[in-house]
């Protein structure tokens, strides 16, 4: 060999040293790569991630000018090819040409058949074999060198492929495609363990979801969420309950139109400000449609807007009851408030708490119900309940007080208690009623709270809550006028009352020494009024005299725990300095340790009594000395008309009428005679008053009245039974008395002597003596069937002296009179009824022992 053709080997052999060296490198390069790639895969869960880093360094190791990673996904219409992640080229160089599709090229891959790799794809007889484009689409990528590697997963199934471009052909050899052969496998492995990652992120997220749906479930707030559209994407159960509005028929539907109702437009306004400011509201609103107060916070977020809402009503309407119920209250501390009013304005307060209740109140009197408010009834309506029977049929109201218990019809149509009003009613278009009673303290029933409605329904348990708090209140308001009213007319009775005595009324309330005094008291002292006075200036004006008595009074009584009751007569200054005597009389009023805290009591000037009882004193003792004289002079008479005419007596029994023979002379002794007996047998009757009347040597002793009796039929017996007259006794309440037997025999005979002697010529007499016993006394009534005695002529005189009642020859009129003496002399009482023509009963009354 030359030296020539030696330096031309030479330079080949450097050459392919060089190429040698380059080559050798560019594996060295390739194999750190794919080194890279095992520690950057098993480091990375996330697919996206997972799968961009594959196709970036696969592109590198083959040397491509783009790659792509195509995931094979089926659709309803066969199979897609959808671009995952994209290396070497700009996303949207491939956004507007379509995916691939099974043609001759891309089927083999994506069906992972093998690799396909060609220096010049578009010399490749499968290239441009389907429309519309028969080969690359106008303005793709220039694409020669092509090669495309299927990923396949252990379990077999094909991911998706790995396609590589170059706009030069033949860049792709052997070695590129066991590299990326190499790559894909690990690819594989590492999009299975992103999704099993994916999976477990899931079913973790899906966990986490159902754990937030049980809680959203399980809140007390309603919850719902939607859409940018409006759409409802959530609806929780409370949200059902609030609503009446079941998830399944609102669920991804445009919530105003599943609604749809014009009462919630402004719930929508409130709902796109947060949506259209991307902040949060809160805002609480009455909703009729729900018939419920809520309580809504929004917050929007990139999915839309989350809502929560709750139900305040019962809340809202315990809060407005009561405020309403203060006020209510306030206004009946007023002295001049009517109970009309105020329930009226009640009634309207509830009426605004629940717009579907129409309120009345209803006061039972005299087995009536009459109306007392019913602000929002018509006016015929309330006219024609007003005096409702109460009674079980007579509508809500009439049972509803007939029961004592609340009565509901959801019906007035159709329930037959509404049978007499049904008519009334619907033409005040009223559909529905229910009625509750109310009761005192004592459990009286005072009347019904009724309440109505203009549709068919029956209240909700916030009504009913409602209601039965109204009647707490209405009871206090009813009971309270009428012990108002009742206090009232007590004050006005006490008023006109002390104002027309002269009882001058006073209080002192010991533990702060204050004495309050009533009008009377400045008419009767002259004092002007003051609200109170201090104990020592009421003190200050007793007399001097009396001033000690009637403190250490006082102190005695305050201190001695069982004295309840305080007296004491007085002698008390008036204003002008002039003094009068009173009584005054107190009460004491004591706390639970018997400790005086005040007195009650009234002051009476009794000045006009002390001097009537001063006259009295007077008059009794010259009374007395009357009596006395009388007395003196009736036994001085008595004993100096006795010796004279006894003398007369002694002279007519000398004479002998018959022996004188002047006819004048004869007549004229007849007539001495006569008139000195006459006078001799009233001395004697004087003579007996006087000594009856003189009673205080009187012997008196227990007496048998059936002793007596008998004693005094012995004297009548012959008189009986010439009149044919029966007698008839029952002593048995009572047969002893403590009398004189001598009177009680004298009283006895009498009563028979005057019965026998005025029997009635019509009919056979009957005499009847009974007993009774009282208090103290037995009553002996005597009684006869005889002509009896006009009392409307005689009562007043019946027992007088020398009283005669009927024409009878032997008549003195002495026998009543000394009955009664010798009745009160023994300490009781005689009494007479009688009628003409029918009998006369006597009613005498002895004690039983002596005194």
């Amino acid at each position: 060999m030359d030296l020539a053709q030696e330096e031309v080997s030479q330079q080949g052999l450097f050459v392919t040293i060089e190429r040698l060296e380059r080559e050798l490198k560019e594996k060295e390069r390739q194999l750190d790569l794919v080194n890279q790639v095992g520690g950057m895969l098993n480091s990375e869960l996330e697919l996206d991630k997972v799968v961009q880093k594959v196709i970036n360094i696969a592109t590198k190791i083959s040397k491509a000018e783009f790659g792509a990673f195509f995931y094979n996904k089926t659709d309803k219409n066969g199979e897609v090819y959808e671009l995952y992640a994209l290396a070497g080229a700009k996303q949207e160089d491939f956004g507007r040409f379509p995916m691939p599709r099974k043609t001759a090229v891309f089927t083999p891959t994506f069906r992972g058949e093998g690799i396909l790799r060609s220096e010049n794809i578009t010399l490749d007889p499968r290239y441009g074999q389907n429309r519309p484009h028969h080969g690359m689409p106008r303005g793709h990528l220039p694409v020669k060198s092509y090669m495309a590697v299927p990923v396949i997963s252990k379990s077999g199934k094909v991911l998706g492929g790995a396609l590589f471009g170059h706009s030069e052909p033949g860049v792709f050899t052997q070695n590129e495609e066991v590299l990326v052969q190499n790559i894909a496998s690990q690819a594989a492995i590492a999009i299975d363990n992103a999704y099993l990652h994916e999976a477990k992120l899931e079913a973790e997220q899906r966990k986490s979801r159902e754990q937030i749906n049980t809680i959203l479930e399980s809140i007390t707030d309603g919850f719902f969420t939607i859409g940018h559209n409006w759409e409802v994407t959530y609806w929780n159960q409370e949200a059902e309950r609030i609503t009446g509005r079941k998830r399944g028929e609102l669920l991804m539907r445009d919530i105003r139109e599943a609604f749809g109702d014009q009462r919630l437009h402004s719930l929508y306004r409130k709902l796109h400000v947060a949506v259209s400011r991307h902040q949060p509201v809160s805002f609480t609103s009455y909703y009729s449609l729900f018939n419920a107060w809520l309580t809504i916070s929004a917050y929007p977020s990139e999915d839309g807007l989350s809502v929560y809402f709750k139900d305040i009503t019962k809340q809202r309407h315990a809060e407005e009851l009561e405020h309403l119920g203060k006020k209510v209250l306030e206004l009946n501390t007023r002295s001049d408030s009517k109970l009309e009013d105020i329930v009226t304005y009640y009634l309207k307060g509830l009426e605004r708490i629940h717009p579907d209740m129409l309120c009345s109140v209803m006061l039972l009197e005299n087995a009536k119900l009459n109306i007392l408010s019913a602000p929002s009834l018509p006016a015929f309506y309330v006219q024609a309940i007003n005096g409702l029977a109460v009674e079980p049929e007579v509508g809500c109201c009439g049972a509803a007080a007939f029961t004592g218990k609340p009565v509901f019809s959801q019906s007035i149509a159709h329930d037959p208690k509404w049978a007499n009003y049904r008519q009334t009613a619907l033409d005040a278009n009223l559909k529905a009623c229910w009625s509750s009673p109310i009761f005192s303290s004592t459990q009286r029933v005072l009347g019904t709270f009724g309440i109505y409605y203009q549709e068919m329904r029956e209240p909700t348990p916030g009504e009913i809550h409602s209601v039965e708090s109204s009647r707490n209140l209405l009871q206090m308001l009813l009971e309270h006028k009428a012990i108002e009213n009742a206090l009232r007319q007590s004050n006005q009775r006490y008023n006109l009352a002390t104002s027309a005595t002269n009882d001058a009324i006073w209080e002192w309330e010991i533990t702060t020494n204050k004495v309050y005094s009533g009008a009377v008291y400045e008419k009767v002292f002259g004092y002007e009024f003051q609200e109170y006075e201090i104990v020592e200036d009421r003190h200050g004006r007793i007399h001097p005299e009396d001033r000690e008595r009637v403190l250490r009074s006082f102190e005695e009584a305050l201190e001695d725990p069982a004295a309840h009751l305080w007296q004491m007569e007085y002698r008390y200054m008036r204003k002008n300095g002039t003094f009068t005597y009173v009584l005054d009389r107190a009460h004491i009023v004591r706390d639970e340790q018997q400790q005086a805290v005040r007195m009650v009591g009234a002051m009476r000037d009794i000045s006009g009594t002390k001097e009537y009882e001063l006259e009295r004193e007077l008059l009794i003792e010259e009374l007395k000395q009357n009596n006395s004289d009388l007395k003196q002079f009736s036994y001085i008479t008595s004993h100096n008309l006795r010796a004279p005419l006894a003398n007369l007596l002694g002279i007519i029994r000398l004479l002998n009428p018959e022996a004188i023979s002047d006819d004048m002379n004869r007549t004229l002794v007849h007539k001495f005679k006569e008139a000195t007996l006459k006078l001799s047998s009233t001395l004697e009757d004087l003579l007996d008053v006087l000594l009856i009347r003189n009673h205080s040597g009187l012997k008196a002793e227990q007496v048998s009245i059936g002793n007596s009796l008998q004693k005094v039929l012995l004297s009548v017996d012959d008189q009986i039974r010439e009149s044919n007259a029966t007698v008839r006794t029952d002593f048995s309440a009572g047969e002893t008395v403590y009398a004189n037997p001598s009177y009680l025999y004298s009283i006895l005979l009498n009563l028979f002597s005057n019965a026998l002697k005025y029997r009635s010529p019509e009919r056979l007499l009957q005499i009847q003596l009974t007993t009774k016993a009282t208090a103290g006394f037995i009553e002996l009534r005597f009684s006869d069937n005889g002509l009896g005695i006009d009392l409307r002529r005689f009562g007043e005189r019946i027992f007088g002296l020398y009283q005669r009642f009927h024409k009878y020859e032997n008549s003195k009129g002495m026998g009543l009179f000394m009955t009664q003496a010798q009745v009160k002399a023994m300490g009781g009482s005689i009494a007479v009824e009688s009628n003409v023509g029918e009998g006369t009963t006597f009613i005498i009354q002895l004690r039983k022992q002596p005194v």
